[in-house]
């Protein structure tokens, strides 16, 4: 369908043509293959259902992942717990969820985040 309307975002008044879900796929795709992951692994989606949670759940199953979807509503606990059960190797968030900073929520409750190279297991 190339050219044709593939997504809009009401958000954002944004469209995607399939081309365009398909590059920002092959673009998250890219960068999960750089960070060693591929078929097979777990990756935990912590945002509410934007541009990027699109883009990002195609890309990783581009690379044969299997994404595990998280409520932006979850407490941090909640988070954890899903993310443990689940053996993600990676968590792909939003900066925000409402009024959640989300990033500043991950380095509260990983503080070693900041000083961690990727691929290293933080817990």
């Amino acid at each position: 369908h190339g050219g044709h309307e593939a997504a809009y975002f009401a958000a954002t008044g944004r469209r995607w043509s399939w081309y365009d879900m398909r590059s920002r796929a092959d673009e998250v795709a890219a960068g999960l293959l750089a960070l060693g992951l591929g078929r097979g692994d777990r990756v935990g989606l912590w945002a509410p259902t934007c541009e990027e949670w699109l883009g990002t759940f195609f890309g990783a199953v581009r690379v044969g992942a299997i994404v595990v979807p998280c409520n932006p509503a979850w407490s941090e606990d909640e988070l954890a717990h899903a993310l443990n059960v689940a053996g993600c190797r990676a968590l792909v968030l939003s900066r925000y969820a409402g009024n959640r900073a989300n990033v500043a929520t991950l380095r509260e409750r990983v503080p070693e985040i900041d000083r961690a190279a990727p691929g290293d297991r933080l817990h």
